[in-house]
C-alpha cells in the first residue's frame, strides 16, 4: 500500500468523482443526485481504487474536521474567549440558524458521513475486493460514521441518522432521538472493533485501528452513564502498554508519541496551526485566550501551565492562551506534531470517573486520577467522598483535555451542570443555548426537520 500521506495528496480521478458528485456541501441531507451505479462499481472493483476512496475520506477529514471543532465548543463554554468578531456569537451564546459557521459545522459532519456510507455500500456490494481489504475499509468507514454522528449529537441534540446514500430516503430525513442514534453508533463501533486490527496500517497513527474504535466506545459509554462498559473499554487500552503509554508533558503531542491513539496528519502546517488556536498573531495580537474562570482552576505548580499554555502581555495586561502545539512549519513533512484526536490520558480519566460513579473501586478511581496528576507535577488527590472525587475528576478533565475537540462543553452538558456553570459567568445564558441551532438552509430543504427551542 502506498504511503498514506502521499496518497492523500495524489487522489485519483475516481475519488474526485465520488467527492464531487455525491457529497455536495450545499445539501447534506437532500443530496442533489445519487452516484451512478456503474461508477461506484468501478471504484470498488480493485483493492487499489477502493483504497483511493478511503484516502479521499481521510483527505476530507483532514480539512473538514478542522479548527472549528475545537474553537466553537471552547468558546461556547467557560474555556476560551476571543478578540475575533466573527466568533463573538459562540462566545456569547447568541447563535443564529442562518450563521455560516453553523451551516459549515453541520455540513462538514454530514459530508464525512456520506463519504463513509458510500464506501460501506460499495465494499458490501463488491465481489472482487480482497477479504482483508474489505474488513479494513468497512472498519475505518464505520468508525468515521459513528464518530461524526457522535459529534452531531453533542452539538445539536436529536439529528438525522444517515446510514445510506439513497437520495429518496435522505431527502426526507427526520431528527432521530439521541438514544436511537447512540444505538447505531455503538453498533458501528463494535463492528469496527471486530473488523480492524490493533496494529496501525500507516507509519504514524493517522489511520483508524481497533484501539481508535475502543477509545470512542469508552467515551460513548461514559456519556450514556453505562459506567461498567466505559471502565471495561478504557481498561483494554490502558492495559495495552505495548502500544500505549503516557508521555511526558512536553512529548504528548509529538507525532511519535506513544500516548496517541489517533491523530490527524499535518499538511503544509495546517493541523499545527489549527491546534495552536492562534491565527497569524505574532506578539501584537492574540485571538483566543483562556477565561479567568479557567485560569483560576489551574493549581499552583501545574506543569501543564508552563508547557501547554503561554502568556503574552498586551498593553500591560497578561493573557494566557493555548500552546499545546508549539512547533509550526510551512514545509510539508517537517512538523513534528500532529493534531491528536484520541489519547491515553482521556482513557485514564474515563476509567476514573466510571469507577467513581460505580462506587465499587474508589481507590482505583483515585489511582487513575493521580496517575494524570503526577505527570503534571501535582500532589496526589487524597481520600474524599464519592462526590468530592467526581468533582476532582471533572476539574482534572477541564485542565488536561482543554481545547481538545469540545471535552469541556460536552462534559458540562452530559453532567447536567451546564446551566449552573454558564449562568454564573455569562449574563445572557439560556438553557436552550446548550444546543446549537439546526442550520436554516437544512430546514428549508427538508420540511421534516424541526428547529431546536428558542432559535
Amino acid at each position: 500500500m502506498k504511503n498514506f500521506n502521499q496518497s492523500i495528496k495524489m487522489l485519483g480521478l475516481i475519488t474526485l468523482i465520488i467527492v464531487s458528485v455525491l457529497f455536495s456541501c450545499k445539501k447534506m441531507i437532500a443530496i442533489d443526485a445519487p452516484i451512478n451505479e456503474s461508477v461506484a462499481s468501478k471504484v470498488f472493483s480493485s483493492d487499489a481504487s477502493a483504497f483511493s476512496a478511503l484516502n479521499g475520506l481521510y483527505a476530507t477529514f483532514l480539512y473538514d474536521f478542522d479548527r472549528n471543532q475545537m474553537l466553537h465548543p471552547s468558546l461556547s463554554s467557560d474555556e476560551l474567549t476571543t478578540s475575533i468578531t466573527d466568533y463573538f456569537a459562540f462566545n456569547t451564546n447568541v447563535l443564529k440558524a442562518d450563521d455560516y459557521s453553523i451551516s459549515l459545522l453541520w455540513n462538514n459532519f454530514y459530508n464525512l458521513i456520506y463519504q463513509s456510507n458510500s464506501i460501506i455500500e460499495g465494499v458490501q456490494e463488491s465481489r472482487s475486493l480482497n477479504a482483508g481489504v474489505k474488513d479494513q475499509l468497512l472498519g475505518e468507514s464505520k468508525f468515521m460514521r459513528a464518530f461524526m454522528h457522535f459529534e452531531l449529537l453533542n452539538f445539536y441534540g436529536d439529528v438525522p441518522l444517515i446510514t445510506v446514500t439513497d437520495v429518496r430516503i435522505n431527502s426526507v430525513a427526520f431528527r432521530k432521538p439521541i438514544d436511537l442514534v447512540y444505538q447505531q453508533i455503538i453498533t458501528d463501533l463494535k463492528d469496527a472493533q471486530s473488523l480492524l486490527k490493533d496494529t496501525y496500517v500507516s507509519a504514524d497513527r493517522a489511520r483508524v485501528n481497533k484501539s481508535t474504535a475502543t477509545a470512542l466506545l469508552a467515551r460513548v459509554y461514559l456519556y450514556l452513564k453505562d459506567y461498567a462498559n466505559a471502565e471495561l473499554q478504557a481498561t483494554h487500552l490502558i492495559n495495552n502498554s505495548a502500544l500505549y503509554q503516557l508521555e511526558s508533558i512536553d512529548q504528548t503531542f509529538l507525532k511519535s508519541s506513544k500516548e496517541t491513539i489517533f491523530q490527524i496528519a499535518n499538511s503544509n502546517g495546517y493541523t499545527g496551526i489549527a491546534g495552536t488556536l492562534i491565527v497569524g498573531s505574532g506578539v501584537s495580537q492574540i485571538n483566543y485566550f483562556y477565561t479567568s474562570s479557567f485560569q483560576k482552576a489551574i493549581e499552583s505548580g501545574d506543569k501543564r501551565k508552563d508547557i501547554w499554555m503561554k502568556s503574552i502581555a498586551i498593553n500591560g495586561v497578561d493573557y494566557l492562551y493555548p500552546y499545546k502545539y508549539r512547533k509550526l512549519s510551512s514545509t510539508v513533512g517537517l512538523l513534528p506534531e500532529y493534531l491528536v484526536v484520541f489519547r491515553l490520558a482521556e482513557q485514564y480519566l474515563i476509567r476514573a470517573e466510571a469507577r467513581a460513579q460505580l462506587g465499587t473501586d474508589l481507590k482505583g478511581a483515585r489511582e487513575d486520577l493521580n496517575f494524570i496528576r503526577r505527570r503534571a507535577g501535582l500532589l496526589d488527590y487524597q481520600q474524599g467522598t464519592k462526590s468530592e472525587l467526581l468533582d476532582a475528576i471533572e476539574r482534572e478533565r477541564r485542565i488536561e483535555l482543554n481545547t481538545e475537540f469540545g471535552h469541556r462543553w460536552f462534559d458540562l452538558k452530559r453532567t447536567q451542570r451546564i446551566d449552573a456553570v454558564m449562568s454564573a459567568i455569562k449574563p445572557n445564558w439560556k438553557p436552550s443555548s446548550a444546543l446549537y441551532p439546526i442550520p436554516a438552509a437544512e430546514l428549508n430543504n427538508d420540511p421534516h426537520l424541526m428547529q431546536n427551542p428558542n432559535y
